[in-house]
């Protein structure tokens, strides 16, 4: 440093700079000024910090109370659609049933010498979807692609009126069910 300041003389002159107490003091004030705002600052912020963590803390606890109350729920309901699913088959298969019987009867009485049925395309399960299929002097064909407008219009009549003996309803709206229908069957 000594060799710097010998070289620089000129530039710098050869006094040394003395601090006065006033600066000092000055600075040493600010300096405690600032210490305290930082040390304060840093607590906001911790407190602040601690409170978050504290109230995601609480949240997250809520959330897997929540989550074990669903899934407890979730089991029991599994349990009781497991414990009804046999009731279930057997009320579906005599609602099955009784509607393709009444169905055929309604049939035929709107079409003499004919007759129709629902059928279960898988003979154990009633999920797997129906077919109706439709019997002209005494044969059988699930395809109704050969019914006349009207006789597609006696098959839904029967259909509906099959389900609404088996479980009637308040309401009836059966607007132009029979426009299809020639004159002599309107």
């Amino acid at each position: 440093m000594k060799h710097f300041v010998e070289q620089n003389k000129d530039k710098f002159g050869t006094d040394t700079y003395k601090f006065d107490k006033i600066w000092e003091t000055t600075l040493k004030t600010k300096h405690d000024r600032n210490k305290k705002e930082y040390e304060v600052l840093c607590r906001e912020v911790n407190d602040s910090t601690q409170a978050n963590l504290s109230r995601i803390k609480d949240e997250i606890k809520e959330c897997l109370d929540h989550q074990k109350k669903l899934t407890k729920d979730l089991t029991d309901l599994k349990m009781v659609i497991e414990k009804n699913e046999p009731e279930k088959k057997k009320e579906l298969d005599q609602a099955f049933e009784k509607v393709s019987k009444d169905m055929g009867k309604i049939f035929k009485m709107l079409l003499k010498d004919c007759d129709a049925r629902l059928v279960k395309k898988d003979k154990n399960n009633i999920n797997a979807g129906i077919k109706v299929e439709v019997c002209f002097s005494g044969h059988w064909d699930n395809s109704l692609t050969q019914l006349s407008g009207g006789q597609k219009s006696f098959l839904v009549v029967s259909l509906i009126f099959a389900m609404l003996k088996y479980n009637p309803a308040p309401i009836y709206i059966l607007d132009e069910i029979d426009a299809p229908l020639d004159e002599n069957n309107t």
